[in-house]
């Protein structure tokens, strides 16, 4: 699949600036890719890396017996070894499906310096217009920023940065390209930008000047904390002749003279890799030998210090824990002290209570007796009362009785007194009752 369309390769050894490169570039515009590498404590911004890229380059670098920071030259005609095939095929398929449609677009990994044999003919077969962009930083400031070259010896660490820089120029001139300083970026980089889109013959999609508050805010220049007349020390003196000649030359690339120095030490690199390929593969096993103890020895403290710290966790767990105990005990005693208190409440309530029924039981029994007496009582009252009312009713019929003889007899007396019987004797009954008084007169 033909892409036709523009590339830019971002090409610079680890922690030079490409990352802040690519940042850049991406607000101005250039399609990375959907799957950019996450920020780590490095980087905390981002490393704008093409996700399975960075990986598949990193496999292709490992199926020859090579990793990022290895300081040898690469083997002659690797970029056809067969053993490449598969990973250039992988590479390919990826940049058709993420980059087909996109009319500007760019790769960043410092791992494409070293790559780019294969990465230039794969682009050119897409009919992908490439540019290119060489990021250069003092050797002594990379080696100082990149926490993974610290354990690294000086001499290796002057190398990686060579061949990172040294096979980037070499493998571009015939490109159209230009080169960045990252402190000129840092410190002017609008100018930089005009420059650079200059040099690449390159129309941004968006204008610096409509991309300026987020590129203001995202190039901090105090997030650089080396600099070269504070790290020198590191570079070992063997090397510094020829990083002081590639780092100037770089800076003032495509000029006579620096193509011609840069000419000279890629000659001088040339027969150092003659005599020295033997001693670098003896001095790398070994370095790998003394990195695999380095590890080992790492993993070990790691996973003590793991250990520790999770002894320290499960302590201040138990400490916690403990302490939640001695809380707990103590709401437990608290609430133990005011149950037993409540428990001598409830004694003494329930002696009051037992006492209050002892009484209540004495009472209820002489009330019992006071019923039973009542109820003897009230049955003798019925019994009186029943024979009250039968001797009523007696005294009532003999009332009745003794009513209807008075009648009769005041009927009969009533009858004698107007008869002519009672008027003709009144004389007689006159007389008698004189007598009888006179008789009963004392004399």
């Amino acid at each position: 699949m033909a892409l036709n369309n523009t590339a830019i390769l971002i090409l610079g050894a680890g922690r030079s600036g490409t990352s802040a490169t690519a940042g850049v570039l991406l607000r101005l515009g250039v399609d990375l890719g959907p799957n950019l590498l996450k920020g780590t404590a490095a980087n905390p911004r981002g490393y704008f890396e093409h996700e399975e890229v960075t990986r598949i380059n990193n496999e292709l670098l490992t199926a020859i017996g090579y990793e990022w920071d290895d300081p040898r030259a690469m083997p002659d005609g690797w970029s056809t070894d067969p053993r490449i095939t598969p990973y250039r095929d992988k590479l390919q398929k990826i940049i058709e499906r993420d980059f087909q449609d996109s009319a500007l677009w760019g790769l960043k990994d410092p791992r494409l310096c070293r790559l780019l044999p294969l990465w230039i003919p794969l682009l050119t077969t897409l009919a992908v217009d490439l540019r290119v962009i060489l990021i250069i930083r003092h050797p002594a400031e990379v080696a100082a920023s990149l926490p993974a070259l610290r354990s690294i010896g000086r001499e290796r660490r002057s190398l990686i940065w060579l061949r990172h820089n040294l096979e980037a120029e070499r493998n571009t001139r015939n490109m159209q390209r230009t080169s960045l300083d990252y402190h000129n970026l840092l410190q002017n980089w609008q100018q930089e930008l005009l420059r650079i889109g200059q040099d690449l013959g390159i129309d941004w999609p968006i204008a610096p000047a409509a991309a300026a508050a987020s590129i203001q805010t995202f190039l901090e220049p105090q997030l650089q904390h080396h600099f070269a007349a504070t790290a020198s020390d590191i570079i070992t003196p063997v090397y510094r002749p020829w990083v002081q000649i590639v780092y100037q030359s770089v800076r003032d690339l495509n000029t006579d003279r620096s193509r011609q120095d840069l000419d000279q030490i890629n000659q001088d690199m040339h027969i150092f890799d003659q005599k020295s390929t033997a001693f670098l593969e003896r001095s790398y096993m070994a370095e790998e030998e003394a990195q695999r103890y380095l590890t080992e020895r790492n993993e070990l403290l790691q996973a003590q210090a793991k250990a520790q710290q999770q002894l320290q966790q499960e302590l201040g767990t138990a400490h916690t824990e403990l302490a939640i105990a001695k809380a707990q005990q103590q709401q437990l005693q608290q609430e133990l002290g005011t149950a037993h208190t409540e428990l001598a409440q409830a004694k003494a309530q329930q002696q009051q209570l037992q006492q209050e029924l002892g009484t209540a039981h004495t009472e209820l029994a002489q009330t019992k007796a006071q019923q039973q007496q009542l109820q003897q009582e009230l049955g003798t009252a019925h019994t009186e009362l029943a024979q009250a009312k039968a001797q009523q009713q007696h005294l009532q019929q003999e009332l009745g009785t003794t009513s209807t003889n008075r009648d009769n007899l005041q009927n009969e007396v009533s009858r004698l007194l107007r008869s002519r019987s009672w008027r003709l004797t009144s004389p007689l009954r006159l007389a008698f009752s004189l007598g009888r008084s006179f008789f009963r007169r004392p004399h």
